[in-house]
């Protein structure tokens, strides 16, 4: 069975293969214990009075260890707490492990869709004018001979213009064409980039659309590996070696923007048109993190030689001086791309952490509670000894794909492995059908999904375009298909089970509230109020599913939409649709709405608002993507003996609060403008259970599931920034500020009369009584006198 099989299959139990994790709970003992992997590597694990600490000798790149982490229900750990210290300190002193490890910083903010407003940053720019071929910019500095060099620039080429221009031009007393930047558009309507260096002109490869928007370009070049890269929008498009590497580049030299210099300082040929912004010169070769940084406005530690600054440019006349507004997707994200926190060692009895280069491999430590951790381990052991009906089909499956399959133990590294996976994942669902599946199928698929979410989308699949584009369109059907199966209602009870399991530990202690013991009987129906204290679970329950689906869409939307403006998948319990269109004035979004039903006249539909579409465009915005999702299947049926809060009850008089439960279907909408993510307001409706005429009242309440929100528990309904627009029979129209996964909550009323209604109540019956009785009696004597 290949490696990547046992990621899936052994899960629970390989998910020590890449890292040093550390969990948090009360666990059982307390001291080291080996333990012997199935492949024959082995591992330590210290359990103290709230840690269990795990090694193992395999590393990561950051962005790896932080991937491997989510995929095993926890997170890099932050080594700020006593007792963190403490248990890893003890781990690594007793296992002799090396010191840099991975570890999460709390100050450095996740990255998620943020207002637009707070994602864009003013430039003041240069534009160029077509109606004149003089124009030119020249920066007022003299340069020191360059051993080394690179040069950034923002860009917004003028899309009427076609010839070659220069973006830029370094010449020196002795030598014109040192140093320059060309380009020129090509038949297919790109902007091609060339370099000279040294006079020798590098050929037209690298380049960017001439769709008249900003782009940012880097170039490169290193004397003593006779290395250059032009790098456009923060990848790298073209590269080589080969160059004159016995000179460095001259000094006292004369930079010009927008002009080529056919002589020393003049006699300019082959002008710019557009506008140059963000120019800046470093005499160092950067990477490729600091050119990724630079894009996202996010500054660097390297000295800089030279700096955008429009006082230190002198300009010819018909040069203007224009501001601009660009978009930067790391203006809140505040990435910290100079390197990633790592714990260096121990000056006692405090930590010493320091910032390493993210993609170095190293050693890293998870968090996740203790009574996760001896769960996973009980049901890896279980697994192994007696599989399932799902596992052992699909152990058989594994046999015919075996060459296909990769070999990586820490995680999946391509698509065409999680494609892989998914797919026998699929089949085996089909063949044991009605065997279903087993609370740790669930588990170790959830961790599958999680896996394949997270597998790196830049990475070719195997084949041509044509089939790399059916390839990732099944991939994506399989991810719903395998994610539908796991949150169907028949699994419902299982949710319940896994729940359980995982509380057994704790068993002997009573909750110490109401509130606790209801969030200990429920994943997803919760009250709005958030608990004390939220239990410890292998899994968080059905929205684990939704997470994952979220940043599968996410990540692969480009890929899945190059051919197509939509693209819908349809399972019985979740349905989705990608749309795309190119913004322009007018431009409108569809709304999206989900299964028809029979019951209802009434769709659950959401939709952005055409203001905000347009808003987009406003904001420089050229390509807009909408990816909604519907799940129908997280809502149980309606019970109160599993819906119903238990809270202690309130009244105001007139009704009795009973609790609040998850009414409606689950619906949401991620917004991606030039393939950013990017938060705007949406409306949406949901049906819900109508009004009971027998005295329960059922109040609608927008909300959304909050990742953030009691973390340690999966997430929690939030209201912030959801009103009511409308309250109608059988369905409830919302309006939100931002985008995520909406439902209703409905609060349970009974109605309750008040001490005065009462005894209003009793006079009229006893009054009624008196009538009835008259009437009686009447009626009596009548028939008597007759």
């Amino acid at each position: 069975m290949s490696a990547a099989l046992m990621l899936l299959m052994n899960s629970l139990c390989q998910m020590l293969d890449a890292a040093c994790v550390v969990c948090e709970s009360e666990p059982t003992h307390a001291g080291p214990e080996k333990v012997e992997e199935s492949h024959g590597q082995s591992r330590l694990v210290h359990l103290t009075s709230h840690w269990a600490f795990q090694l193992v000798n395999d590393s990561l790149a950051f962005s790896g260890a932080d991937r491997f982490c989510r995929s095993q229900f926890s997170s890099l750990a932050t080594m700020e707490n006593p007792e963190d210290r403490e248990g890893a300190l003890e781990l690594l002193r007793r296992t002799g492990n090396r010191l840099p490890i991975w570890v999460r910083d709390l100050n450095r903010a996740t990255s998620k869709p943020v207002a637009l407003s707070k994602q864009y940053l003013h430039f003041l720019a240069l534009n160029f004018p077509k109606d004149s071929h003089e124009g030119f910019a020249r920066v007022n500095m003299s340069f020191p001979t360059l051993s080394s060099i690179s040069v950034c620039v923002r860009v917004q080429w003028n899309s009427e213009w076609n010839q070659v221009s220069t973006i830029f031009s370094y010449a020196a007393p002795v030598f014109t064409n040192e140093f320059q930047l060309r380009g020129q558009v090509d038949m297919q309507g790109r902007i091609l980039l060339a370099l000279i260096i040294h006079g020798k002109h590098l050929p037209y490869k690298a380049s960017f659309p001439n769709d008249g928007a900003w782009h940012h370009v880097c170039v490169v070049w290193c004397r003593s590996s006779s290395h250059w890269a032009i790098y456009v929008d923060g990848d790298m498009k073209d590269m080589g070696t080969g160059t004159d590497a016995s000179r460095d580049i001259y000094g006292d030299g004369i930079l010009i923007l927008g002009q080529d210099q056919d002589s020393f300082g003049g006699n300019f040929t082959e002008p710019f048109f557009g506008n140059i912004t963000d120019l800046n010169v470093w005499n160092m070769s950067l990477e490729t993190r600091h050119v990724r940084a630079l894009h996202a406005c996010s500054s660097i530690t390297q000295e800089v030689l030279f700096s955008w600054n429009l006082d230190h440019l002198s300009r010819h006349p018909v040069v203007k001086e224009v501001t601009i507004l660009l978009f930067c997707s790391a203006v809140h994200q505040q990435m910290e791309l100079q390197g990633c926190r790592t714990l260096q060692g121990w000056a006692d009895p405090l930590p010493v952490f320091g910032l390493t280069d993210c993609s170095d491999p190293l050693p890293f430590i998870c968090q996740s509670s203790t009574e996760r951790y001896l769960k996973m381990k009980q049901m890896s052991d279980s697994q192994n000894s007696q599989p399932t009906a799902f596992m052992d089909r699909l152990m058989k499956l594994s046999n015919k794909t075996q060459t296909v399959l990769g070999q990586q133990p820490s995680g999946l590294d391509s698509l065409a492995q999680a494609s892989t996976l998914l797919d026998i994942s699929v089949q085996a669902l089909e063949d044991t059908q009605q065997e279903g599946l087993q609370p740790t199928d669930m588990v170790s698929l959830i961790q599958l999904l999680s896996l394949a979410a997270d597998a790196p989308p830049t990475q070719p699949l195997s084949g041509a375009t044509n089939h790399s584009q059916d390839t990732i369109r099944e991939l994506s059907q399989h991810f719903i298909t395998v994610a539908d199966s796991i949150i169907s209602q028949d699994n419902a009870l299982k949710w319940e089970a896994i729940k359980e399991a995982s509380q057994r530990s704790k068993a002997t202690s009573a909750p110490d509230s109401m509130d606790e013991q209801y969030s200990e009987k429920t994943w997803l129906y919760s009250p709005t109020n958030i608990p004390r204290s939220a239990p410890s679970s292998v899994v968080n329950g059905p929205m684990d599913v939704v997470k994952s689906i979220d940043r599968m869409l996410t990540s692969l939307s480009p890929r899945l939409l190059e051919e197509t403006d939509r693209l819908t998948i349809h399972r019985p319990n979740i349905k989705l649709e990608m749309q795309q269109q190119m913004l322009q004035e007018g431009s409108r979004g569809s709304s999206f709405c989900g299964p028809e039903t029979g019951k209802h006249t009434n769709l659950d539909c959401i939709s952005v608002p055409h203001q905000k579409i347009q808003d987009l465009h406003n904001n420089g915005f050229h390509k807009l993507t909408l990816v909604n999702t519907w799940y129908g299947s997280l809502r149980p049926p309606i019970s109160p003996e599993r819906n119903i809060t238990m809270v202690p009850t309130v009244t105001d008089g007139s009704q009795r609060y009973l609790g609040t439960f998850l009414g409606s279907s689950v619906m949401s909408t991620t917004v991606l403008g030039d393939d950013q993510p990017v938060s705007t307001a949406v409306r949406f409706q949901l049906q819900h259970r109508a009004q009971n005429p027998t005295g329960t009242v059922y109040d609608p309440v927008c909300a959304f599931w909050d990742f953030d929100l009691n973390p340690e528990a999966g997430g929690w309904w939030n209201t912030k920034g959801c009103d009511v627009v409308s309250k109608e029979y059988g369905y409830t129209v919302c309006y939100c500020n931002h985008t995520t996964n909406f439902a209703l909550l409905l609060q349970v009323y009974e109605a309750q009369r008040s001490p005065e209604n009462e005894k209003a109540l009793q006079v009229l019956t006893f009054i009624g009584c008196g009538v009835s009785l008259c009437g009686l009696l009447f009626t009596f004597i009548l028939f008597i006198a007759v």
